[in-house]
């Protein structure tokens, strides 16, 4: 849904664009590098499918953002086609759209990371498990031990750990713990696996040695459960309002499964769904970095147990009163941005934030402030039943979403970005961000960029606060916060 539609955001976005443009570069696709570095955060499946999707789409925001939409449809087809036969059409259809609609999930497939790729391949995995549960065969086990090999080489250790984990605990809980012993130490698994993760791991191991090590395997995996990375801490309770707000406009669902079912859930698929979402949650609420899209690694169970509530939802408030949250925040959201602008001290985010009420123009108003009417309407449109209306709120979220709220944080935010990549291109002199880390200007100028002090001669993108800090120099644009210089 107007997946090109904005510039891409950094960080994230702007760091997995900008090294998949210098691997198209530089033609190394064994590493990955951004600034000219080693990036070690995350393993190479994504850069190749972003890779495959540039070289044959081109250079665009679409492009970048397709391998994560494309892994998110599959990731709801292959939920739906697991939960009908055990569910039924009707619940299975609102997983579906639990999956495509909740704001966490419909934001990952608009988004060119690696998240919804990894999601895709620990459904899988999920789904794979309890098929062989169900029904023990070498064909079912072999499919797990794929998924989980693709999950290694999209996001690294966490694919083995949620699903081994959540596995080896369900299995237990069946009195079926032989069984799952056995397919643990299945070689032939095993096997698969390496043969499919481990050429790269090996290959980026000789070219990048001991530093692979250090940065993806120590930094990036265990130190994140240990310590906290970039500010990104919180508590044991963190993820409890996230969860809530991950959810919307379907949170009411949650909270009547809370109040009605109980924790080890009777029938065996629940009770898969509860252990494999409880050690997701819980081991990502003891850990030192959290980050809202870490839960989404459980939302697959989660969903499906929320899928059970369907017909037990009889209460508007606990219903319709969540959907309306985020179409209010909408309706304001210009008007708080402007006084959010008001309590910061930093210029970049000052000149940024109070740009807000001039950019949203007469289509985000009509856009958000019709979303929210036509979400309030919902409340008295008793013709239907509350999940349909719940559905139909979250399709009004998307289209708000989609067409209003995302263009316009990526006006305030990185437009100006792509605005100054536009006249850097156009300049020969070597491109420099200082005091910036801002990976989307290497996307977009397609040319190497460094991060250094600037030179005489450099062409430098910083922020507003660094200008006057800057050597003699000519601006060539600024914008938001957002600063292009010349170096004299």
């Amino acid at each position: 849904m107007n997946l090109g539609g904005w510039p891409l955001f950094d960080v994230d976005e702007g760091a997995f664009s900008g090294a998949t443009t210098e691997m198209l570069s530089n033609g190394n696709f064994i590493s990955t590098f951004i600034y000219g570095a080693p990036r070690f955060d995350k393993p190479i499946l994504i850069y190749w499918l972003q890779a495959l999707s540039v070289t044959a789409f081109g250079h665009t925001e679409w492009a970048f953002r397709l391998p994560s939409a494309l892994a998110s449809s599959l990731w709801v087809w292959v939920v739906f086609a697991f939960a009908r036969p055990r569910l039924g059409n009707a619940p299975a259809s609102l997983v579906a759209a639990m999956l495509c609609l909740s704001i966490a999930c419909w934001g990952i497939a608009h988004f060119a990371s690696a998240d919804a790729l990894l999601n895709l391949f620990l459904a899988l995995a999920f789904i794979d498990m309890y098929r062989y549960w169900e029904q023990p065969s070498a064909r079912q086990l072999r499919r797990v031990y794929v998924w989980i090999a693709l999950g290694l080489l999209t996001k690294g250790p966490v694919a083995v750990l949620v699903p081994m984990v959540s596995g080896l605990l369900f299995f237990a809980s069946t009195g079926r713990l032989k069984q799952f012993m056995r397919a643990l130490f299945n070689p032939g698994g095993w096997f698969l696996l390496l043969l499919i993760a481990a050429p790269w791991y090996v290959a980026i191991y000789l070219q990048q040695g001991q530093a692979f090590i250090d940065g993806f395997i120590l930094k990036h995996n265990v130190a994140r459960f240990t310590d906290t990375f970039e500010g990104h801490g919180g508590n044991v309770f963190y993820y409890v309002p996230v969860l809530l707000l991950m959810l919307l406009p379907f949170t009411g669902l949650l909270i009547q499964l809370l109040r009605k079912r109980p924790l080890i859930a009777v029938a065996t698929l629940e009770r898969y769904c509860w252990i494999s979402f409880g050690f997701v949650f819980i081991f990502f609420s003891l850990s030192g970095t959290q980050l809202p899209h870490y839960l989404l690694y459980g939302f697959t169970p989660l969903l499906l147990l929320l899928g059970t509530q369907m017909d037990r939802l009889q209460s508007k408030i606990w219903a319709l009163a969540p959907t309306l949250i985020l179409p209010i925040l909408f309706s304001l959201l210009p008007e708080l941005l402007n006084y959010g602008a008001t309590r910061m001290d930093n210029a970049h985010q000052q000149a940024m934030l109070s740009a807000a009420t001039d950019s949203a123009g007469l289509s985000y108003r009509v856009l958000s402030i019709g979303g929210a009417v036509a979400t309030a309407w919902l409340i008295f449109l008793n013709r239907s039943a509350l999940w349909q209306r719940l559905v139909v709120a979250g399709l009004i979220q998307a289209l708000v979403l989609a067409w209003a709220v995302l263009p316009l944080l990526a006006e305030i935010q990185q437009q100006p970005i792509k605005d100054a990549a536009t006249i850097a291109t156009k300049k020969s002199a070597p491109l420099v961000l200082w005091k910036a880390h801002l990976p989307s200007f290497v996307t977009y100028t397609k040319r190497a960029v460094e991060r250094r002090a600037p030179k005489s001669g450099d062409i430098v993108l910083t922020r507003l606060q660094h200008q006057s800090k800057l050597p003699a120099h000519t601006i060539l644009f600024n914008s938001n916060g957002i600063v292009l210089a010349e170096m004299q």
